[in-house]
This record gives C-alpha cells, sequence and structure tokens, in this order.
C-alpha cells in the first residue's frame, strides 16, 4: 500500500487480487471509488458505520464523473441517475449529503448503511410503546413504505432520522415516502432506503439524505438538527414555566350530550378544589368530524360559565370533514379541500369509520378564511388551546399510486393557524404531526396500561418521550391511555403514572381520576418545587429541536457508555434525573448516576455517579436526583 497525497485529501491506494481500489479519506470519513462505499470513523479501515450506495448493480452500471461545483464526488449513469455526494461541517461535526437525481423505473438506488459497533437511537411506537426502542434492539422491518403521519406498523412517524452511541447520524432530508428495512441483531445492524417512485407529486425522481459524524453522540444531534433542520421557535420569556406547566383534565364519557359532561367536570373540579386548571371539551362537542364552526347554544352556555369560573378550555380539533357534516357541501362548493393530483378529484380519506376529506390551507385564502373564522370561534366559545386530531393518511404498498398525501407541510400549516388564533403561547397539543419543528407545539406521549405476569404495569413510554426530543419537539404531556379501564385496584398505577408525569409540561388526567384517594397535593406540590427551583427562563430559552426539555442520561455525560443503555430514566434539563416505578408493589429499583454527584430530593443524602442497586422507593416517594455539581444559575 502507497499514499498519494493531494489537495485537501489523502488518497490511498490498496492492491488486491480483484486490482486495485482507490480509497479518499476526509477527516471522519473514507470514500471507496470503485465500489462506491462511504466508510464513516475508519480507523486503520475498521468502519464504525459503512454506507454501500446504489445496491449491489451500481459497481456493474456504466458510469462517468460529471463537473458539480457543489459536489465533492459526482457520477452521472447511463441509464439516467446521478449520484452526488457534498460535504459540510457544523459545530466540528461533518456531514455528508448524499443525493440521487433524475431516478426512474430503469434503475431504483437502494443504499444500505450497517452499523458495524455501538447501537440505534431513533425509531419508536405509538401502537405498542416498548423499551426495545432505547436504543433499538430486536427490531426488523421487512422492506415497507414508510411515509409522514400514521403508519399502521409503526403507529405515528414524526421524523426520518436515526442516531447512534458512536457518534453517527442519518437524516432523509426529503418528505415523501421512501422503501425502509431495517436489521437489528447482533452482527447485522442494518438499514436500507430506496425512493417510493409513486408519490403524491406524481412519480419521484430523486432520493436525498444526510450522514453526519462528530466527537459524540450529543454533538452529533446537535451539529444535525442545527444544520438540517429549521426552527423558529422563540418560547416567550416572559411566560414562566410554572404558568406553562398545565394540567389538563377530561370529561366523563359516559354522557350523550357534551354539554352535560363538560358540566358535571367544572362540578367535580370545584369538589376536589382544582381550580384555575384546564378542561378538555370532551369529543363529541361535534355531531360530525368538522362541525366546528357550527352554532351550539348549550354548550355556549356551560363553558362560558366555567371561563368565568377561571377555567381554560381546550378543544378537539378535526382538520378535516366528514361527508356528512353541515360544512362539507359548502366547503366542496367554495373548492377548499385537498384534491387527487392525478384525478383532479376531492380526496377522501377513512378516518374513525368514517370519509373525510381535509382541508387545504397550504392555499393562503382558504388558510386566511380558517383564521378568521376560526378567530371568531376561539372569542365566542371561550377557547384557550386547541388539541388537534391526526391527519388523516392512506396507507400504500408498492404497487399502489399514493395520491396526495398528508404533508409535513399540511401539519406545520395547521399548527400555525391554531397556535395564532389562540392564547396558549406555547401552541396547540398534537399526538401526531411530521417535521412541523418551525411550529411551536405540544406532543402527547401517552403511558397504556399492560398485564406482565400476572401484575399491572405502565407501558415504558419513556424511549417515546425522549425519541420525540430527539426528533425536535421539546414540550411533551403525559397522558393515559383512554381505551384502558382504570378500577378501584388501580390506584397504585395511577400514582405511579403521575409520579412520572409531573415532571412533563403538560398532564392529561382522566376523569377516573377521581374515583382515587390519591395523595394529590403532595405530588403538585413537588411538581412546583421542581419548576420553581429550576431557572424558568433558562430552560424556555435553551429548548429548540436540538435541546429537548426531557433528555437522556447521556446528554449530561456523552461519552458514558453506562448511559446508552438505559430506557428507563430521564433527565429534566440538566438538573434532575428521574427513574420512575412502572409496576404495581414495586418498592426498590435498580439506579444510575451518571458522572457527578446527586442528592436525593427526599432525604437530601448525596450519591456519587454509577449503580445504585435495590434503591428503596415507597409508594409515596419519587426517585428524583438534584445534580449537585449544578449552580443555581449555571447553564440549563
Amino acid at each position: 500500500m502507497f499514499l498519494v497525497m493531494a489537495v485537501g485529501v489523502i488518497v490511498i491506494w490498496t492492491f488486491h487480487e480483484g486490482g486495485g481500489e482507490v480509497l479518499k479519506e476526509d477527516k471522519y470519513f473514507v470514500f471507496d471509488t470503485e465500489d462506491f462505499i462511504l466508510i464513516v470513523e475508519a480507523v486503520q479501515f475498521n468502519a464504525v458505520f459503512e454506507g454501500k450506495l446504489g445496491g449491489e448493480t451500481l459497481k456493474k452500471e456504466e458510469k462517468d464523473t460529471c463537473e458539480s461545483p457543489d459536489d465533492k464526488y459526482c457520477y452521472q449513469l447511463d441509464k439516467g441517475p446521478s449520484l452526488h455526494l457534498s460535504m459540510v461541517w457544523k459545530n466540528n461535526v461533518q456531514c455528508y449529503t448524499v443525493s440521487w437525481e433524475n431516478i426512474s423505473s430503469e434503475y431504483i438506488p437502494k443504499d444500505c448503511y450497517t452499523l458495524k459497533s455501538g447501537s440505534w437511537y431513533g425509531m419508536l411506537s405509538t401502537i405498542t410503546p416498548s423499551d426495545m426502542f432505547w436504543p433499538i434492539s430486536n427490531v426488523n422491518v421487512l422492506t415497507r413504505i414508510l411515509h409522514p403521519g400514521y403508519n399502521s406498523f409503526f403507529g405515528n412517524v414524526y421524523d426520518y432520522y436515526w442516531l447512534t452511541t458512536e457518534g453517527t447520524s442519518f437524516y432523509i432530508l426529503d418528505n415523501s415516502p421512501i422503501l425502509f428495512s431495517m436489521h437489528n441483531h447482533e452482527g447485522n445492524r442494518q438499514i436500507c432506503i430506496s425512493p417510493s417512485l409513486l408519490t403524491h407529486v406524481g412519480e419521484k425522481t430523486f432520493m436525498k439524505y444526510a450522514v453526519c459524524q462528530g466527537p459524540n453522540i450529543k454533538d452529533v444531534h446537535i451539529g444535525t438538527s442545527q444544520q438540517f433542520r429549521t426552527s423558529s421557535q422563540t418560547y416567550s420569556s416572559n411566560k414562566t414555566l410554572t404558568s406553562t406547566s398545565q394540567l389538563l383534565f377530561s370529561a366523563s364519557s359516559e354522557y350523550d350530550s357534551a354539554s352535560a359532561a363538560l358540566q358535571d367536570l367544572g362540578e367535580m373540579m370545584n369538589k376536589k378544589g382544582f381550580t384555575y386548571s384546564a378542561l378538555e371539551v370532551p369529543e363529541n362537542w361535534e355531531e360530525e368530524f368538522g362541525d366546528h364552526l357550527a352554532a351550539n347554544s348549550s354548550l355556549l352556555s356551560v363553558v362560558t360559565s366555567l371561563s368565568q369560573a377561571g377555567y381554560k378550555l381546550v378543544y378537539p380539533f378535526s382538520p378535516f370533514c366528514s361527508y356528512k357534516s353541515r360544512n362539507f357541501m359548502p366547503s366542496m362548493e367554495k373548492d377548499e379541500f385537498v384534491k387527487n393530483s392525478l384525478s383532479n378529484a376531492v380526496q377522501l380519506f377513512k378516518y374513525a369509520n368514517s370519509q373525510v376529506a381535509l382541508w387545504d390551507v397550504s392555499n393562503l385564502n382558504i388558510k386566511g378564511n380558517f383564521f378568521n373564522n376560526l378567530s371568531n370561534f376561539v372569542k365566542d366559545y371561550e377557547v384557550f388551546s386547541f388539541q388537534m386530531k391526526p391527519l388523516p393518511s392512506i396507507e400504500i404498498d408498492n404497487s399502489e399510486l399514493l395520491g396526495d398525501a398528508v404533508t409535513s407541510e399540511m401539519y406545520s400549516n395547521w399548527i400555525d393557524v391554531l397556535y395564532q388564533v389562540t392564547s396558549n403561547t406555547l401552541g396547540p397539543l398534537i399526538n401526531s404531526t411530521f417535521r412541523s419543528h418551525e411550529q411551536q407545539s405540544i406532543v402527547e406521549v401517552t403511558f397504556q396500561k399492560l398485564n406482565s405476569s400476572g401484575s399491572y404495569c405502565l407501558s415504558n413510554s419513556i424511549p417515546n418521550a425522549l425519541t420525540l426530543g430527539l426528533y425536535g419537539y421539546p414540550l411533551l404531556m403525559s397522558s393515559l391511555d383512554p381505551s384502558d379501564t382504570l378500577d378501584t385496584g388501580d390506584e397504585e398505577l395511577v400514582i405511579r403514572w403521575l409520579q412520572i408525569s409531573i415532571f412533563f409540561p403538560w398532564i392529561k388526567i382522566p376523569y377516573s381520576f377521581f374515583n382515587f384517594n390519591i395523595y394529590t397535593q403532595t405530588i403538585l406540590n413537588l411538581r412546583s418545587s421542581i419548576f420553581t427551583t429550576l431557572d424558568e427562563e433558562k430552560v424556555l430559552e435553551s429548548l429548540s429541536v436540538s435541546a429537548p426539555y426531557l433528555r437522556p442520561l447521556w446528554w449530561l455525560s456523552p461519552t458514558d457508555q453506562g448511559t446508552y443503555t438505559i430506557n428507563d430514566h430521564f433527565m429534566v434539563a440538566d438538573r434532575y434525573l428521574v427513574a420512575p416505578v412502572l409496576c404495581n408493589g414495586t418498592r426498590s429499583k435498580d439506579v444510575y448516576l451518571p458522572k457527578g454527584d446527586h442528592s436525593w430530593m427526599y432525604k437530601g443524602q448525596e450519591y456519587k455517579s454509577g449503580w445504585h442497586k435495590n434503591f428503596p422507593v415507597p409508594l409515596d416517594e419519587i426517585l428524583v436526583f438534584e445534580k449537585r455539581s449544578l449552580q443555581q444559575n449555571a447553564e440549563l
């Protein structure tokens, strides 16, 4: 082997039985220009992350190099597509952008990246929350279409973004559906992607993504987010955390009338002493999806009374319209619905046993009309905030035309409308979105009741919360799955859920909560103490698409490998470490403390870093530790 020095790059020639190949080294990256392999963090050719571009047939394809001032490497295939690789630096993080252009059915590239060491993050399941997603383990996905919004296999898909413990990130830059597969077991940790040619804009002709490497997992996440994600989020410094932390109470589902259910909830709130909280208007306040602009005199009377008593009203909101709704035909006549670009007919979606059409707020005139109409509705019906229902999606396979799919722009436009018309400065509540980082919102994280070997536990939804933080959604709301039946024997489980939830900015509390004799005030006093201790303005200023509010343990110590597999602890900013209990009957827990001294809030006793086995945790206590090395005014 011998080296040839060129300007800005080392060219390494190696010889083997099949002839010669050229490897070009560039800081964290090495590119094999013969076999089209992108190698990341190569140390004596022992790769940490390795991508084979174009599939097995690319090497055999006829191709020429091409000239492009923005590209480090450029290749033109005889069959039409071209491959472009460009490089950029951001805060000590190096990224290679890989772009396939002019793709056609004659040649469909398939890029496969293998993780040689370490573990993945970047996947969650809203259908079956599980600790297997932090880090990703024993999750294998056969080739299928991954698209924005709801997917029957994954649940809600919020982003196309993966991160490794070795400080590598993998970020798909375009928003279209992709063909995706994952193999994740020892010896074969691999992600493969290729373009789904048939999309909502007709035939797709490109695929673009970035591979980044930094000094550690935290730095590469921040660098990737700052380089490729847009954000105009500016959390108001005049709105303190104690005011943004909110309890949202749900009404009973036993009433046929939304007005009766809401009135009953108000009376229960007064009886239990929960004043000045937020109340969720029942789902059936609309007779049909999309009836929200229609007058409802009985509901108006109740919400006016509750608002005068100091309660804040949060309305479930349908960004779509049932064909049975009184607003359907007027909107059809005004041409306000999303159309199928192939047929130019209104695109109908199946949603909750109904056929619905989606209002097209990407059209500025339609968006403006909704803004004006909703502004009047907000004033008349005492609306504090909206909780937006998921946009409908179309399940597709490799052979089916997609028609008009839900796009990230559609989510962003709706969130923007709902944010602008209400007084909740943190934005609307949502449980599904896709790349709406530039719009302020609060994303729901649901905990489920599970039967584990005869004992009831909460689902470990902490990985979902941590992954949403990595996706760029810093403010979250904890909720219990409304489909779970909670009886008198579930009081301990509800206590443990509330002990987790007090560290979320918002908590959605079910009506069944009132059936339990829970030491609520003690728990909520701790919540108030936590938020008061935190430097509220610094926390708000620090929240961004790269810095979440609930953080993984490795955020505090990015090179501490002991933190990489911990999926049932989390940090609140950089100050508090929480290790919640998830199962009935549990009275002790193993706790891992990262580098530094930590003080247990209940006893004030300090503990060193490392594992603390069988730490006692009575039902009336929470394992929450304050990091003592941070001073009161330290950067959060």
